[in-house]
């Protein structure tokens, strides 16, 4: 008897419905505006979630929320692309994360993290309409959740295949792979196919418009460059050797502007003697210069004495002023075909 009531309350606790999603604010105790705040969306989408999350962004102060962690089983389709189109027309960022009380001050304050998290079925078509789509918090190299695709079941006034084709048009136009719809439509009958770390990047599920993609090598007049860039081209690095036969790193970049900002970076690093870290080595302020390529500002950095190996065993390849808070600047560039294209453009120079 005590067996069978247990077995009939795990059925219930099964079969029970999410609670309806809700939109809260959250911050986690720093000193900045927009990104110690989010907006925290927890539970199941239904078709009032929209006008709900309309009626939550109206009331918040301008600037807020600027990210949107999601923590969802799931729920209405349609909804969850609605919600989608929602948060892409107001430009913000989405990420998977429940907000996790982690201290209560004496006023009575909450200070909640982002910590793992599940988004699933309608609410992966809600967190593509992310402009950028993070897993990690604020900390992107760690993972925080899981997401995943239900099998397609259909939408009230929907046939199967004007939903199916209503999915694969909306994933296209927030920029992530179509093959996501496909993957739903095989997903196991009452089950979860939950996606690897590098599907991920491969159905651009997560999307960073600020991360340079893999090197590859590309000719420049007579001679051959490797370069990176980020979506669109936006900012790029390009790998190249001089003609006095000295390689070089040239990043193109629009948050490099105003000139004088730059000029100024420079100038903080040449007179404080301070070095910088690129490319798996040290390098001295004099090393970096500012110029204009094709009327854009261009950040140059002579690499006299550059040593592949050293590039080799780096974790990662960084360009980072230690005075960015104030004047400077900071990338991280790809490691991905950076040893093999850089050896191809490092044979002009010998």
């Amino acid at each position: 008897m005590i067996k069978w009531f247990a077995a009939a309350l795990l059925v219930l606790a099964l079969a029970s419905p999410a609670d309806a999603m809700t939109f809260q604010a959250r911050w986690n105790g720093g000193h900045c505006d927009r990104d110690c705040g989010w907006v925290a969306a927890i539970g199941e989408i239904t078709s009032k979630t929209p006008a709900e999350f309309a009626h939550f962004h109206a009331t918040q102060r301008p600037g807020f929320p600027y990210r949107i962690f999601f923590d969802s089983p799931g729920g209405d389709l349609v909804a969850g692309m609605q919600l989608g189109r929602m948060i892409r027309a107001r430009d913000l960022a989405t990420g998977v994360g429940a907000s996790t009380l982690y201290d209560r001050t004496a006023f009575g304050s909450e200070y909640t993290d982002p910590k793992r998290g599940t988004c699933v079925g309608a609410c992966l078509f809600a967190l593509l309409g992310g402009k950028e789509r993070f897993f990690a918090g604020f900390e992107r190299k760690e993972s925080t959740g899981k997401v995943g695709v239900r099998q397609i079941a259909g939408a009230p006034g929907l046939s199967m295949n004007r939903l199916v084709a209503a999915l694969i048009g909306y994933v296209a136009e927030m920029g992530a792979d179509p093959r996501i719809v496909g993957i739903a439509a095989s997903a196991p009958p009452g089950g979860v196919r939950y996606f690897s770390r590098a599907e991920f990047g491969d159905l651009k599920i997560s999307w960073d418009p600020w991360q340079f993609g893999p090197w590859a090598l590309e000719p420049a007049g007579d001679r051959v460059v490797a370069r990176s860039s980020t979506p669109g081209r936006r900012e790029t690095a390009t790998f190249l050797c001089g003609e006095d036969r000295i390689p070089r790193l040239v990043m193109v970049a629009p948050h490099l502007e105003p000139e004088h900002y730059l000029r100024e970076s420079i100038a903080v690093l040449q007179a404080r003697g301070t070095e910088v870290e690129a490319l798996g080595s040290s390098w001295p302020g004099s090393a970096f210069s500012a110029r204009t390529i094709d009327g854009k500002l261009a950040l140059e950095l002579t690499l006299a004495g550059f040593d592949l190996d050293r590039l080799r065993v780096a974790k990662d390849i960084e360009v980072h002023n230690p005075f960015a808070h104030d004047v400077g600047f900071s990338y991280q560039l790809s490691t991905q075909r950076a040893s093999e294209t850089f050896r191809v453009v490092l044979r002009s120079c010998a």
